[in-house]
């Protein structure tokens, strides 16, 4: 699907899932004052099927950064992992997550992946629930479950831990288990039966230590917790298409002739003008943007705007051009000194004004035809009656097009 396709996301959390020792107590570690939002992320994101898509560098580059960025609310340092975290599969980068958070709040790491509980995740993964316990020795049933429905599995892990308010924290606890005994973690991230990227995590207690094929001792061996890993600031893209009879460029921030797409860093302001050709006439924004003046682009989200120019019509060669759109910018009534202010302007050129002022009469009587009178803004009536009436104004040009009329009624006491 091309990053310019209509996609519909839906993202789910899974009710987080822990069983206790009867009567156990342990310390969580503190909980965010808030919901820490989530940034927007790069349109590569949402690149599937057949595409990195979500688990390209540049997409769990960009969780990394809001990751980091929502550590630093919370106190912490920047999350410190592998140079190849990037390339880690998924199971291997949320134990390496979870570990990096248990011991920044001095709880003990979670010895290493399992197999068996990998299993149980990808299940839960695959079924859109959190996962349930392994039921073999030496599997206890004392435990932790996630499930989340996000494009990735670093994108769960953040809103596990960082916009999980809502549920009173549950998935962030989740992570921080403690149980008895020796621990284990299962994790696993893909495709699930209705087609959604989702990811799973389990943590569960043992009677004695199980086997693991990935340890926190090797993924400290590879830089966690030591190696000083900066992701790259998420990139998003400005898309500018042009439409309309007319032409003409863009310029500002960057230039266009002709559709094109541009990348923009994170936090940078995009500013857009239109500039139309010999001919042609700008006729306004759409998409992200509207109206005739530029366009502002806050440069934090994927956008995509519309630039539309119309041909002026010739008449023997004669340039015409186009009929002004008149606006009533204000209104001022005072029935004390019976007088009514109207101001107006035009947009889209020069324009002389009419205007017209109708008091409006019984039912039973056929209403007056309304006569317009050249007149500027602004346009004060005094001495009125008492009664309903109906103001309008309208534009004109040289050449002799008049613009429909706007209208106001107002009531006179």
């Amino acid at each position: 699907m091309s990053t310019w396709s209509v996609l519909k996301l839906l993202f789910l959390v899974g009710a987080a899932s822990i069983g206790l020792v009867t009567g156990s107590a342990w310390a969580v570690p503190p909980d965010p004052p808030r919901d820490l939002l989530l940034g927007a992320f790069p349109a590569s994101c949402y690149e599937r099927p057949g595409t990195p898509g979500p688990t390209s560098p540049e997409c769990e580059n960009a969780a990394v950064f809001y990751l980091d960025r929502a550590r630093g609310e919370m106190g912490l340092p920047p999350y410190n992992l592998p140079a190849n975290f990037t390339a880690l599969s998924p199971d291997r980068q949320m134990f390496i997550l979870a570990n990096l958070d248990r011991t920044a709040y001095s709880l003990p790491p979670v010895p290493g992946l399992n197999a068996e509980l990998d299993t149980v995740a990808e299940e839960g993964m695959k079924a859109e629930r959190d996962p349930t316990p392994a039921q073999q020795s030496p599997w206890a049933p004392f435990y932790g479950a996630d499930w989340a429905a996000f494009p990735n599995a670093l994108w769960g892990y953040y809103i596990w831990m960082y916009s999980d308010e809502s549920v009173g924290w549950g998935h962030r606890h989740v992570v921080f288990y403690e149980g008895f005994a020796t621990l284990g973690m299962g994790a696993s991230a893909g495709v699930s039966s209705n087609d959604r990227e989702s990811s799973a995590l389990i943590i569960q207690s043992a009677s004695e230590p199980p086997p693991f094929y990935y340890t926190w001792t090797e993924a400290l061996a590879t830089g966690a917790g030591s190696n000083v890993y900066e992701p790259s600031v998420p990139q998003f893209t400005v898309m500018v298409t042009f439409a309309g009879s007319g032409a003409g460029a863009i310029t500002g921030s960057f230039t266009c002739q002709a559709t094109c797409t541009q990348s923009v860093t994170l936090g940078v302001k995009v500013s857009l003008s239109a500039v139309p050709a010999a001919g042609a006439s700008f006729a306004g924004w759409g998409g992200a943007c509207s109206g005739p003046g530029t366009c502002e682009l806050t440069g934090d989200t994927n956008e995509m705007v519309t630039a539309t120019f119309t041909r002026v019509p010739t008449s023997s060669g004669v340039r015409l051009g186009t009929i002004p759109i008149v606006k009533l910018l204000h209104v001022a009534l005072s029935s004390r000194t019976r007088k009514a202010r109207f101001t107006f302007t035009a947009v889209g050129g020069p324009a002389r004004f009419q205007c017209a002022l109708t008091r409006r009469a019984a039912k039973r009587h056929k209403p007056a035809p309304e006569r317009f009178t050249t007149c500027t803004s602004p346009r004060i009536y005094r001495n009125l009656g008492r009664g309903v009436y109906l103001f309008a104004v309208r534009a004109t040009t040289q050449n002799g097009l008049t613009s429909h009329p706007i209208e106001r009624r107002f009531l006179m006491r």
